[in-house]
């Protein structure tokens, strides 16, 4: 805090109550979040166990689903208690519907969310194969064809310069024979 301006000159102990205050701000922030991720993982629980489930309770579901997910990814380190307990406990029948973007998240900078969110989809290949392979095998070939365009168009670039480089060469040989 020191490296602040406005803090530079500051009293060591005012420096403390800053930062706990700073930190006990935090906790109630964070205990909000940690509250509703526990509710969202109960409710999947609570719904994944019923037989019946209407168009708004799928509504619902994909919502709740949405919203673990954005709290994992961005809170992920905050909530690491609640959310290793909740992925570990939560059905999977409720987090099928997001699977792409459950996918879509295996790129994230922070790798507590990549290996979560990994192993969220490992359970989800133990229990429905077919939903996970498929965007899998589609997601790789893609890949593979980003990469072999990607070398074209760096080969192209090449090629093209060869070629003004070649005509460079023979225009300079023939002034030179002139």
């Amino acid at each position: 805090l020191r490296s602040v301006p406005s803090l530079r000159n500051a009293y060591s102990e005012s420096l403390i109550l800053f930062v706990d205050i700073w930190r006990q701000a935090q906790k109630r922030v964070f205990s909000y979040y940690e509250l509703s991720a526990d509710a969202y993982f109960k409710f999947l629980d609570l719904s994944s166990s019923s037989d019946t489930v209407n168009h708004n309770g799928e509504c619902a579901i994909v919502t709740a689903t949405l919203r673990l997910l954005k709290l994992i990814v961005k809170h992920a380190m905050e909530l690491q208690n609640v959310l290793e307990t909740g992925l570990a406990n939560t059905p999977t029948q409720p987090w099928k519907v997001i699977i792409p973007q459950l996918f879509s998240r295996l790129n994230h900078p922070e790798n507590y969310v990549r290996r979560r969110v990994s192993e969220l989809l490992c359970r989800l290949a133990e229990d429905a194969p077919h939903l996970i392979t498929f965007p899998a095998v589609v997601g790789a070939v893609e890949n593979k064809r980003n990469d072999l365009a990607d070398f074209s168009f760096i080969r192209s670039v090449f090629l093209e310069s060869d070629d003004k480089d070649l005509e460079n060469m023979d225009s300079v040989e023939e002034n030179n024979i002139e």
